[in-house]
Protein backbone atom coordinates (compact mmCIF):
# COMPACT_ATOMS: atom_id res chain seq x y z
CA UNK A 1 0.00 0.00 0.00
CA UNK A 2 3.04 2.25 -0.25
CA UNK A 3 2.01 5.58 -1.82
CA UNK A 4 -1.62 4.47 -2.05
CA UNK A 5 -3.02 7.56 -0.36
CA UNK A 6 -1.76 9.80 -3.17
CA UNK A 7 -3.84 7.86 -5.69
CA UNK A 8 -7.23 8.11 -4.00
CA UNK A 9 -10.02 9.35 -6.25
CA UNK A 10 -13.40 10.73 -5.27
CA UNK A 11 -15.91 7.88 -5.57
CA UNK A 12 -19.22 9.03 -4.11
CA UNK A 13 -20.76 10.43 -0.94
CA UNK A 14 -23.35 9.36 1.59
CA UNK A 15 -25.21 11.07 4.41
CA UNK A 16 -24.34 10.14 7.98
CA UNK A 17 -27.60 10.37 9.88
CA UNK A 18 -26.70 8.93 13.27
CA UNK A 19 -24.45 11.70 14.69
CA UNK A 20 -25.83 13.01 18.00
CA UNK A 21 -24.89 15.83 20.34
CA UNK A 22 -24.92 16.05 24.16
CA UNK A 23 -28.71 16.17 24.21
CA UNK A 24 -29.00 12.95 22.19
CA UNK A 25 -30.87 14.67 19.36
CA UNK A 26 -29.63 13.59 15.91
CA UNK A 27 -27.89 16.29 13.91
CA UNK A 28 -28.80 17.26 10.38
CA UNK A 29 -27.44 14.54 8.03
CA UNK A 30 -23.75 15.15 7.33
CA UNK A 31 -22.38 14.47 3.82
CA UNK A 32 -19.41 12.08 3.98
CA UNK A 33 -17.07 11.71 0.98
CA UNK A 34 -15.90 8.26 -0.09
CA UNK A 35 -12.70 7.73 -2.02
CA UNK A 36 -11.51 4.75 -4.05
CA UNK A 37 -7.93 3.57 -4.54
CA UNK A 38 -7.25 2.49 -8.14
CA UNK A 39 -4.85 -0.21 -6.91
CA UNK A 40 -6.54 -3.61 -7.18
CA UNK A 41 -7.76 -4.96 -3.86
CA UNK A 42 -7.48 -1.69 -1.91
CA UNK A 43 -11.15 -0.70 -2.09
CA UNK A 44 -12.70 2.47 -0.70
CA UNK A 45 -12.36 4.66 2.36
CA UNK A 46 -14.37 7.51 3.84
CA UNK A 47 -13.20 10.86 5.13
CA UNK A 48 -14.90 11.73 8.40
CA UNK A 49 -14.84 15.29 9.68
CA UNK A 50 -12.79 15.72 12.88
CA UNK A 51 -15.86 15.93 15.11
CA UNK A 52 -16.98 12.37 14.25
CA UNK A 53 -15.56 8.95 15.18
CA UNK A 54 -15.91 5.83 13.07
CA UNK A 55 -18.61 3.55 14.55
CA UNK A 56 -19.40 5.95 17.42
CA UNK A 57 -22.64 7.80 16.82
CA UNK A 58 -22.08 10.76 19.13
CA UNK A 59 -19.87 13.76 18.48
CA UNK A 60 -16.23 13.47 19.56
CA UNK A 61 -16.82 16.02 22.34
CA UNK A 62 -19.57 13.86 23.90
CA UNK A 63 -17.46 10.67 23.84
CA UNK A 64 -14.41 12.55 25.16
CA UNK A 65 -16.25 14.07 28.14
CA UNK A 66 -17.98 10.83 29.10
CA UNK A 67 -14.91 8.57 28.85
CA UNK A 68 -12.64 11.05 30.62
CA UNK A 69 -15.12 11.61 33.44
CA UNK A 70 -15.60 7.86 33.95
CA UNK A 71 -12.01 6.74 33.45
CA UNK A 72 -10.04 9.54 35.05
CA UNK A 73 -12.40 11.33 37.42
CA UNK A 74 -14.22 8.17 38.52
CA UNK A 75 -17.67 9.64 37.91
CA UNK A 76 -20.70 7.38 38.31
CA UNK A 77 -22.93 6.54 35.37
CA UNK A 78 -25.86 8.33 36.94
CA UNK A 79 -23.78 11.54 37.08
CA UNK A 80 -22.92 11.40 33.38
CA UNK A 81 -26.02 10.45 31.48
CA UNK A 82 -28.63 13.05 30.66
CA UNK A 83 -32.22 12.00 30.04
CA UNK A 84 -31.81 12.26 26.25
CA UNK A 85 -28.07 11.58 26.00
CA UNK A 86 -26.24 8.28 25.44
CA UNK A 87 -27.75 5.27 27.15
CA UNK A 88 -26.07 3.60 30.12
CA UNK A 89 -25.15 0.64 27.91
CA UNK A 90 -23.50 2.96 25.38
CA UNK A 91 -21.47 4.77 28.05
CA UNK A 92 -20.29 1.48 29.58
CA UNK A 93 -19.35 0.15 26.12
CA UNK A 94 -17.35 3.31 25.30
CA UNK A 95 -15.44 3.07 28.54
CA UNK A 96 -14.74 -0.66 28.17
CA UNK A 97 -13.76 -0.57 24.50
CA UNK A 98 -11.79 2.66 24.37
CA UNK A 99 -9.81 2.25 27.60
CA UNK A 100 -9.18 -1.50 27.48
CA UNK A 101 -5.79 -3.07 28.21
CA UNK A 102 -5.21 -4.13 24.55
CA UNK A 103 -5.85 -0.52 23.48
CA UNK A 104 -3.36 0.73 26.06
CA UNK A 105 -0.75 -1.83 24.99
CA UNK A 106 -1.14 -0.70 21.37
CA UNK A 107 -0.67 2.94 22.43
CA UNK A 108 2.38 2.15 24.58
CA UNK A 109 4.06 0.33 21.66
CA UNK A 110 3.89 3.60 19.70
CA UNK A 111 5.45 5.67 22.50
CA UNK A 112 9.21 5.95 22.86
CA UNK A 113 10.71 5.38 26.33
CA UNK A 114 10.29 6.45 29.04
CA UNK A 115 6.69 5.25 29.20
CA UNK A 116 4.23 6.92 31.57
CA UNK A 117 4.41 5.49 35.09
CA UNK A 118 1.37 3.73 36.43
CA UNK A 119 0.37 5.27 39.73
CA UNK A 120 -0.79 2.87 42.44
CA UNK A 121 -4.13 4.65 42.91
CA UNK A 122 -4.80 4.82 39.17
CA UNK A 123 -7.35 2.53 37.53
CA UNK A 124 -6.51 0.56 34.37
CA UNK A 125 -8.81 2.87 32.38
CA UNK A 126 -7.17 6.03 33.73
CA UNK A 127 -3.73 4.66 32.80
CA UNK A 128 -4.94 3.97 29.25
CA UNK A 129 -6.24 7.56 29.08
CA UNK A 130 -2.81 8.85 30.26
CA UNK A 131 -1.04 6.73 27.63
CA UNK A 132 -3.21 8.30 24.90
CA UNK A 133 -2.48 11.78 26.29
CA UNK A 134 1.26 11.04 26.30
CA UNK A 135 1.16 9.81 22.68
CA UNK A 136 -0.80 12.89 21.65
CA UNK A 137 1.72 15.19 23.36
CA UNK A 138 4.77 13.33 22.02
CA UNK A 139 3.63 13.65 18.41
CA UNK A 140 2.09 17.14 19.01
CA UNK A 141 -1.21 15.94 17.58
CA UNK A 142 -4.16 18.33 17.53
CA UNK A 143 -6.57 15.38 17.66
CA UNK A 144 -8.67 14.59 20.75
CA UNK A 145 -7.50 11.82 23.09
CA UNK A 146 -10.56 9.74 22.21
CA UNK A 147 -9.53 9.77 18.55
CA UNK A 148 -6.27 8.04 19.50
CA UNK A 149 -8.18 5.57 21.66
CA UNK A 150 -10.61 4.86 18.81
CA UNK A 151 -7.77 4.51 16.28
CA UNK A 152 -5.99 2.09 18.58
CA UNK A 153 -9.18 0.09 19.18
CA UNK A 154 -9.85 -0.20 15.44
CA UNK A 155 -6.27 -1.25 14.62
CA UNK A 156 -6.80 -4.26 16.88
CA UNK A 157 -9.47 -5.41 14.41
CA UNK A 158 -8.13 -7.38 11.43
CA UNK A 159 -10.09 -5.20 8.97
CA UNK A 160 -8.23 -2.06 10.08
CA UNK A 161 -4.88 -3.59 11.03
CA UNK A 162 -1.87 -1.66 9.80
CA UNK A 163 1.53 -3.06 10.76
CA UNK A 164 3.74 -0.41 12.34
Amino acid sequence: MEGCCQNLRFWCHYSRRAARGFDGIPLVPIPICRFRCPTAGHGTTSYLPPFLHRYLHYLVAVVEVVVEQMSVAGARLSELVEVDGPSLETVVRWNQELTSIPVRERLLRRLPPPLPDRRAEQTEQAYTWRAAQALRQFFSLPTPVTELLQWSRLTLMIRYFVAH
